[in-house]
């Protein structure tokens, strides 16, 4: 089917039309500082003599430490890739601009299918409301918000804001932002439009992004226990109600 078709041209807008371009580039913005603020800890690390004695979870989440670096640097060229293309397609006259388009496309005529889909709005909605979820977690908690697992002397039990809906709601938030970064690379995106996924070493990194974004998830599903074991030898009774308040971990209605 040609690629002016009307079916088509209702389920992309390219950036053919280059109204659209700057309304992408603040997409991805926005979609780089949501990813950014969710992995940067809002308080300064703990000395680990107060951290809790790590268990297995413990240590395979923090053997994620270099991987989750790894995961956010392709995340963030993929964008700067994806940018770098719109700016040089706006340009059609320049011969840097195609250059630029030669180098960074199999088929330089792909610029026109970057462009905007239903998959990219969903993720970027998705990205944007995990992102925003796992803030308001970092401001309700406050100085207590570390991302090591710690108990503190003068702790209190919060169970209001998003602490009133699952009782681990900035994992909720991060794991929501990363189904969202999925969607953000699909139909109408640079890594899908460009080739790179035809080569074998794009393959690789592709393998590479996915497996890492899958050991995060499990790492925050395995830590959850541990979270609520310390939680109820510390606060007991209190935590008890909580949990019958809140009973959902991550997903309300599932776990």
């Amino acid at each position: 089917m040609p690629e002016s078709s009307p079916q088509l041209e209702s389920r992309r807008y390219s950036f053919m039309n280059y109204s659209l371009a700057p309304l992408k580039i603040l997409f991805i913005a926005a979609d780089a500082f949501w990813m950014l603020s969710a992995a940067t800890p809002p308080n300064a690390p703990l000395p680990p003599e107060k951290q809790v004695i790590p268990d297995w979870r413990e240590r395979y989440l923090k053997s994620l430490a270099l991987p989750s670096r790894i995961f956010r640097t392709l995340y963030w060229t993929s964008w700067s890739l994806e940018v770098v293309v719109i700016l040089a397609s706006a340009q059609p006259n320049s011969s840097f601009a195609t250059w630029i388009l030669s180098h960074l496309l199999r088929n330089p005529h792909n610029a026109s299918k970057i462009g905007f889909t239903w998959w990219f709005v969903l993720g970027h909605v998705l990205v944007w409301c995990g992102g925003a979820f796992r803030l308001q977690c970092y401001r309700t908690l406050g100085r207590h918000f570390t991302f090591e697992l710690a108990i503190h002397p003068d702790h209190v039990l919060i169970d209001y804001g998003p602490y009133s809906i699952v009782r681990h709601p900035s994992y909720t938030g991060l794991i929501v932002l990363l189904f969202g970064s999925i969607l953000n690379h699909v139909e109408g995106s640079w890594v899908r439009e460009s080739g790179v996924l035809e080569t074998p070493v794009g393959r690789l990194l592709a393998f590479g992004w996915m497996a890492i974004l899958v050991a995060v998830i499990l790492s925050l599903i395995f830590r959850v226990p541990n979270e609520d074991r310390l939680l109820r030898a510390k606060f007991g009774p209190e935590w008890r109600l909580w949990a019958k308040r809140v009973p959902y971990r991550l997903l309300p209605f599932i776990y």
